[in-house]
């Protein structure tokens, strides 16, 4: 299996190249590989299977190198598309005097003091947002406190 996988990334990566200028540079024929490179990542591949395999289509790339040109591509690549799942940074509302008792579960309705975090983390951008997300402690327990008020009349 391993070696069926590594013989079909060694064919696309000779077949990209192969469409290629042999005089472009090693940046540019890594972005043109970039497609593949990433599927591979995310395939489980590790940056010096990929670095072998580049080696034997004739690519030899340091492994220093190989991580900041995929950093510069990737950066590029997201310069080049808009951001699509950014969470907006909103003012969170005061807090009302008392919170009413909710007849749902909590774990079923989302928390309004804590804004939502994006669904994956795919960039640094999304580790900021989820740094700068603005989570209302005071509510958080006030409902945490409603919550264990709930339970213990449930019990009852």
């Amino acid at each position: 299996m391993d070696f069926k996988r590594n013989v079909m990334t060694i064919n696309m990566y000779e077949q990209i190249l192969s469409g290629i200028d042999p005089r472009v540079s090693v940046a540019a024929k890594l972005r043109a590989l970039y497609p593949v490179i990433e599927r591979n990542l995310a395939a489980g591949l590790s940056y010096q299977m990929i670095l072998d395999d580049l080696k034997e289509v004739g690519l030899e790339i340091r492994h220093g190198v190989f991580r900041q040109m995929l950093f510069r591509v990737r950066k590029q690549n997201k310069a080049a598309t808009p951001p699509t799942n950014q969470p907006k940074k909103t003012e969170s509302p005061p807090l009302p005097a008392s919170i009413p008792t909710p007849s749902v579960k909590p774990e079923q309705t989302p928390l309004p003091s804590v804004s939502t975090p994006p669904k994956r983390i795919e960039s640094p951008a999304d580790l900021r947002a989820i740094r700068d997300m603005e989570i209302d402690l005071n509510a958080l327990r006030e409902r945490g406190l409603a919550r264990r008020r709930q339970e213990k009349n449930d019990e009852k």
